[in-house]
């Protein structure tokens, strides 16, 4: 299943399991847990009292009593000692343990704070990467829906070295732009070509012709290109950030009619160029455009050759743009 990221009160999250970091006395904190603790209930709070305390190893799990979620897992995180003590490894196991734990218990969907990036005093870009790249692995080979629950955007990071090269593309595109000669066309109406600048009217084409240059349909066009590439379907659909179920639909149905983000997850996961991702997106009625922010960017990250699905969604996501999958 898809791993998002996600701007929300991790409390309100309607999932299996939702992750608090904890002291090692189970006591009410601050941000996060607090959150949980206000919106949980005085029964929760009572179960974390009776508990005690929780080792560093240790996952405690609880009823989600009036959360949303069904489930609590509570865990210690490690503190931020200046990179010399591990701290970046003992992260990353802190994550791996909680998602073990959650395949144990069969949960279908977890949701996790950034945890150390609080009170322990992680920085937050390096508390991301460990997030991300951890989770990432972990949705590859496993279907839960994963959710990183990013309370504020301040907590949210994406490289200096990336943000500037797609910022400076984007201004790119958009200046250039303004210089651009622009003509609304009906392409219902009307067969079109461009040639320097001008726009070419021919006559409109007959329902005869339209019938004519049907191709494959989206469907059968995804289903062809994974074929070709000899590619495994869950490796693909994983690949893509799309659930599994979803996946079925698509396969099963050759008039199936996916969204546009859809479209552009898999030919991200198939790493097509700019040209047959504009013929997978055509095959399905869309087209990118050179005027909407979220299109230039997945013009950037292909012409560029970077595949990445969750970097990506890291920058879309700093955008304020729907992420992919």
């Amino acid at each position: 299943m898809p791993f998002d990221i996600i701007r929300q009160d991790i409390s309100l999250m309607d999932v299996d399991a939702i992750v608090s970091a904890v002291d090692y006395e189970l006591s009410l904190g601050r941000g996060v847990s607090q959150s949980i603790h206000e919106q949980a209930g005085h029964e929760y709070s009572e179960e974390l009292r009776r508990k005690g305390t929780i080792h560093s190893d240790e996952v405690f799990v609880t009823s989600g009593y009036n959360l949303r979620a069904k489930y609590v897992f509570h865990t210690l995180t490690p503190p931020w000692e200046g990179g010399f003590s591990s701290e970046v490894n003992q992260l990353a196991q802190c994550y791996e343990r909680l998602c073990d734990h959650a395949l144990r218990m069969n949960v279908q969907s977890i949701a996790f704070p950034l945890l150390s990036s609080g009170n322990q005093r992680f920085p937050k870009d390096k508390a991301l990467k460990v997030a991300m790249s951890t989770l990432q692995r972990f949705v590859l080979s496993h279907d839960i829906q994963v959710y990183l629950v990013v309370y504020d955007f301040s907590s949210y990071f994406v490289s200096l070295k990336l943000a500037t090269m797609v910022e400076n593309y984007l201004h790119h595109n958009f200046k250039a732009r303004k210089y651009e000669h622009e003509e609304i066309i009906n392409y219902f109406d009307t067969e079109i070509t461009i040639e320097n600048s001008h726009v070419q009217r021919k006559r409109p084409l007959r329902l005869e012709d339209r019938i004519a240059q049907t191709s494959l349909t989206f469907s059968q066009r995804l289903i062809r290109l994974i074929d070709e590439r000899r590619l495994g379907d869950s490796e693909v659909y994983h690949k893509a950030n799309i659930d599994r179920r979803l996946f079925s639909k698509i396969r099963s149905n050759d008039l199936y009619q996916p969204s546009k983000v859809t479209v552009i997850a898999f030919a991200i996961a198939l790493e097509l160029n700019i040209d047959e991702t504009k013929d997978l997106l055509k095959s399905a009625g869309y087209a990118l455009s050179n005027s909407q922010k979220f299109d230039v960017i997945i013009e950037f990250f292909i012409q560029n050759h970077r595949y990445n699905i969750y970097e990506i969604n890291e920058t879309l996501f700093h955008y304020n743009l729907p992420s992919l999958g």
